[in-house]
């Protein structure tokens, strides 16, 4: 991103030298200049930045002995702050790159009056925003996460427009203003000027039956012996890891927790799993046969150490697949499975 730095003018106690001064070392007149000599290799290094106007020798020392990668790569952190002083380029974020990033939040109202009244707000997940420049060319789209928030990085410097499309792919509606039933397009501009722009989009309460573009998938596993009688409910919950493989390529693991009798959907013991935000498509879900020790079996486990280590290694995982179809969004999705032990 571009940012117009002109003089920058440190008020520190040991301020010395202008950059173009000679030396004062009076034991040695003609010795060069650090601040000098430190600024060519910034120049060499950042042709397209403007150039501090005074230095601190020490800063200019630290500059001198670092590469070019070196000072590409401080950004800013604890252990080379000293950059952010010769180079406030890299502390903001973005280096030498003309780019930028942009945050957009999309809520739902949540006003006791009405769907438009927008007293009172909560995330609005799984909603498609679309990012474009201000000729009209789209650069990028995300779905939102679970609070409704998505984050737009190396966007080209310049003026920006962030759209919320509904499920059938159109501009959808937003509230204008907290007590209010005015609405509009939800279309909003980014200055070009801002540089770490932020963009809030309030939808009507009754929004999500149109936007939101993922269901949130129940699975049920049940596992039988040979003769037909359900296997431990903790056992299932321990011998079995399941993994979600979506359309997408997002993967998941889980592992099918036992759920009380008094909190089921049968008022028995059920073996449970959730996959939260799952879009349109045919996904696929595995049941990988695990030999976990009773000693690692702790609460909020490591899953993929678990794989690595306890997966049983000749029985190969069962697969099923489900489709979610676009009548069911946003509806919730259920589906059961039965694994016949040998």
């Amino acid at each position: 991103m571009n940012h117009k730095i002109t003089t920058l003018v440190f008020l520190l106690p040991t301020l010395a030298l202008g950059c173009g001064a000679e030396s004062t070392d009076e034991s040695n007149p003609g010795a060069a200049n650090p601040c000098t000599e430190a600024v060519a290799h910034l120049q060499a290094c950042f042709p397209d930045q403007a150039m501090p106007g005074e230095c601190h020798e020490a800063s200019a020392q630290q500059i001198l002995d670092s590469s070019c990668e070196e000072l590409a790569a401080g950004d800013g952190k604890a252990d080379g702050g000293w950059t952010c002083l010769w180079m406030p380029w890299l502390c903001v974020g973005g280096g030498n790159d003309d780019s930028r990033a942009v945050s957009v939040v999309v809520e739902r109202c949540a006003g006791t009056y009405g769907p438009i009244d927008c007293y009172g707000t909560y995330g609005a997940p799984c909603t498609l925003v679309v990012l474009e420049n201000e000729a009209g060319e789209e650069l990028d789209r995300q779905y939102t996460g679970t609070y409704g928030s998505v984050r737009f990085v190396d966007v080209p410097a310049g003026a920006n427009v962030v759209r919320v499309l509904d499920r059938a792919g159109q501009t959808t509606t937003q509230v204008i203003g907290e007590y209010t039933y005015s609405t509009a397009e939800a279309k909003v501009e980014v200055p070009a000027d801002a540089e770490d722009p932020k963009v809030r989009v309030y939808l009507p309460g009754d929004s999500e039956a149109t936007v939101k573009a993922c269901s949130t998938v129940h699975g049920h596993l049940d596992v039988v012996d040979g003769a037909g009688l359900r296997v431990d409910t903790e056992e299932i919950e321990w011998g079995w890891l399941v993994r979600f493989l979506a359309e997408d390529g997002t993967v998941e693991l889980m592992r099918p927790f036992r759920v009380h009798p008094d909190a089921s959907g049968s008022g028995q013991w059920e073996n449970n799993f959730t996959f939260f935000r799952t879009y349109e498509g045919e996904h696929v879900v595995e049941f990988i046969r695990m030999d976990i020790p009773s000693y690692a079996r702790e609460n909020n486990p490591d899953y993929e150490h678990l794989l690595d280590y306890y997966a049983e290694e000749f029985v190969p995982p069962e697969s099923v697949s489900f489709v979610v179809e676009a009548g069911d969004i946003p509806d919730d999705v259920e589906f059961k499975h039965t694994i016949v032990e040998p």
